[in-house]
């Protein structure tokens, strides 16, 4: 929205507020799609492993790659809760 001042049209705070958190909400988007395609691709890439005719691995070396996978994905969904909640702090004793 544009308000007459002064002899010039400027645009009001709450517009240029609503601007800028529209553009943080494009780049977000943006950003996600684009790297969560690539972790995705890279996770198929790694599912390429999985051809014995290739490759020599056994159960164990299967768990310690699902492991570590499993690990960074836990780690990634903490960092989005913990930004959530950084308003309700939590009481723990252990």
């Amino acid at each position: 929205m544009w308000r007459y001042s002064v002899g010039i049209y400027v645009r009001t705070f709450d517009t240029i507020v609503d601007i800028c958190m529209k553009q943080r909400r494009e780049r977000f988007v943006r950003l996600a799609e684009a790297r969560v395609s690539k972790a995705m691709k890279s996770i198929r890439v790694v599912g390429n492993l999985s051809n014995r005719s290739n490759y020599e691995y056994s159960d164990a070396d299967v768990r310690k790659i699902v492991k570590a996978l499993q690990s960074e994905l836990s780690a990634l969904e903490a960092r989005f809760q913990q930004s959530d909640k950084k308003s309700q702090p939590e009481f723990k004793l252990q």
